[in-house]
């Protein structure tokens, strides 16, 4: 990665449904360049996917959250997946150290 993918992809990150056109605009260069990195970088899973960014608010959550606790031994995965079947939590992490 360049400059240049680095720019386009600060482009893409600020808005991830710019086109190609707008981006070469944008960046002062060739359409056929900017379709051919972003092509790259998508084969190359540099991007892995396009994401919209949800206002919670909108969605009806007036509340948000972040909840740590101590999983046994052992009981990771079982416990982030029950976690995550409820439909009012839109992400589950694993932070590591102390957070107390």
């Amino acid at each position: 990665m360049d400059d240049l993918d680095l720019q386009m992809l600060e482009s893409l990150n600020e808005n991830a449904r710019k086109s190609f056109r707008d981006i070469a605009k944008e960046l002062k260069v060739s359409l056929s360049t900017v379709s051919n990195r972003i092509h790259r970088l998508e084969e190359d899973g540099v991007i892995t996917g396009y994401a919209p960014i949800l206002d919670s608010q909108k969605m009806g959550y007036q509340l948000q959250v972040v909840i740590g606790i101590r999983i046994s031994k052992g009981k990771l995965i079982t416990t982030q997946k029950g976690i995550a079947k409820d439909e009012s939590v839109f992400a589950v992490y694993d932070v590591t150290g102390d957070w107390a």
